[in-house]
């Protein structure tokens, strides 16, 4: 539809995701946003903010009224800084690139900030 890596996480694998987390009040990163599925998933459950990247241009307009907030087009370049507010990095990345993208997550997460992600 997109490009070769677009994936969309069905809402089964969003609930399975991110139900053992409690998401009341807390700030989730999704670093590979897509059509929107985590981020309207994590809103659903009570998160506060939603802080999306997303590279495609059509998926950052479609998330433009999602409800979250577009940091960056690019994962790989977001900043530890952009995101220390983060509570959790919820995360369906690309699967040509997923070692990079949990790579990243883990080097930029702040203290205590919780990762979870879809593999391929």
């Amino acid at each position: 539809m997109f490009n070769p890596d677009f994936y969309p996480t069905p809402p089964d694998v969003a609930a399975t995701m991110l139900d053992p987390i409690d998401l009341r009040g807390r700030v989730v990163v999704e670093p590979s946003a897509g059509s929107g599925n985590l981020v309207r998933a994590c809103l659903e459950r009570g998160t506060a903010e939603v802080l999306a990247v997303e590279p495609e241009p059509q998926l950052r307009a479609i998330l433009a009224g999602a409800g979250c907030q577009l940091i960056g087009s690019d994962w790989l370049a977001i900043t530890a800084e952009q995101i220390a507010h983060a509570d959790l990095i919820a995360m369906n990345p690309p699967f040509s690139a997923d070692e990079h993208h949990i790579l990243h997550a883990w080097e930029i997460a702040p203290p205590g900030c919780q990762i979870v992600s879809l593999c391929n």
